[in-house]
């Protein structure tokens, strides 16, 4: 019989440009034998909109209400659902808190992963981003999210390229976030992990400044608890113009 091990390691950092940081990240594996098998371990990255303390307040809030909303959920419900209600949850309590705050809105991205055995269930709103990393693999890094941004939309109908979209002034405008709506659209993406699998969650400050292959040499040159510092460092040693997020989980199979 198969054993699957996890180990994840998530750090948060302002950054070189911002006063708060509004970003946030937690992740639960469960110790309990039965909802580790039953529920798996859930791991989510979220980042605050507004430029105010209301941002701390709103990625804050999704992440534990995701976290939290996700075990609360009967078994056997598929994890899919439990991830849509779950997102659907946090979209509440962050409309709930914005009357409470007496502000229009509170809102916040957020990409969640869970993994069950050897299957990963990706669920994402906004432009944080989740990676599935293994030189063993022939793609070597994928980016398994698509942005909710309205660069990543010009892209896809060909008004920019790639290399436009990066220097865009516009790039920081997302058109999905949790708590924005009445109602949340998540996408979700299911993934089959193999041996040496690295799933990478993380806010946009990481992406803005480090490219795809960049992530890749650093992850998997370097033990995960030491590759998020320098990934970190080295997103600050480019201006550090956003809040640092990221989420690294690392998936072996024996």
């Amino acid at each position: 019989m198969s054993v699957e091990k996890l180990l994840a390691f998530v750090k948060s950092d302002v950054g070189l440009t911002r006063k708060n940081n509004e970003d946030y990240a937690s992740f639960l594996i469960p110790s309990e034998e039965g909802k580790f098998e039953k529920y798996g371990s859930i791991f989510v990255v979220a980042d605050g909109v507004g430029g105010s303390a209301f941002g701390e307040v709103a990625s804050t809030l999704a992440v534990q209400t995701i976290i939290n909303s996700y075990y609360s959920l009967p078994c056997e419900i598929m994890v899919q659902d439990k991830l849509k209600k779950s997102f659907d949850m946090a979209n509440s309590e962050l409309i709930k808190r914005a009357g409470e705050l007496r502000v229009r809105e509170i809102s916040s991205t957020a990409v969640c992963s869970v993994i069950i055995k050897d299957n990963a269930y990706i669920a994402n709103v906004g432009d944080s981003r989740a990676y599935l990393i293994n030189q063993g693999r022939k793609s070597k890094i994928d980016q398994i999210t698509s942005d909710h941004s309205l660069v990543a939309e010009q892209v896809k109908i060909g008004l920019l390229t790639e290399g436009e979209a990066k220097k865009a002034p516009n790039k920081n405008i997302i058109t999905r976030a949790v708590g924005a709506e009445s109602q949340v659209e998540i996408d979700l993406f299911e993934v089959n992990l193999i041996n040496g699998d690295k799933l990478l969650l993380c806010s946009d400050g990481l992406v803005r400044v480090v490219d795809n292959n960049e992530i890749f040499t650093i992850t998997e040159s370097n033990p995960i608890e030491n590759a998020i510092p320098k990934l970190i460092s080295l997103a600050n040693s480019r201006g550090g113009p956003d809040n640092i997020t990221i989420c690294l989980v690392s998936f072996e199979k024996t």
